[in-house]
């Protein structure tokens, strides 16, 4: 119970705001990041090639 209103304390202070319908495509989500980790799709899609060697060189 306490800890429920300290976080509705620290969202009033703070003037936190739920995410709107069209931001969620924002929220993190823990299964897609370790979807894309063990994927690596890096080593096969030259996009991320190019980006991390184009990186090497600035």
């Amino acid at each position: 119970a306490s800890s429920s209103t300290a976080f509705k304390t620290f969202s009033l202070i703070n003037n936190i705001l739920d995410l709107s319908p069209q931001d969620e495509i924002y929220r993190f989500d823990p299964e897609e990041n370790r979807k894309i980790l063990r994927d690596q799709p890096w080593i096969r899609e030259c996009v991320y090639t190019a980006l991390w060697s184009l990186a090497q060189w600035t």
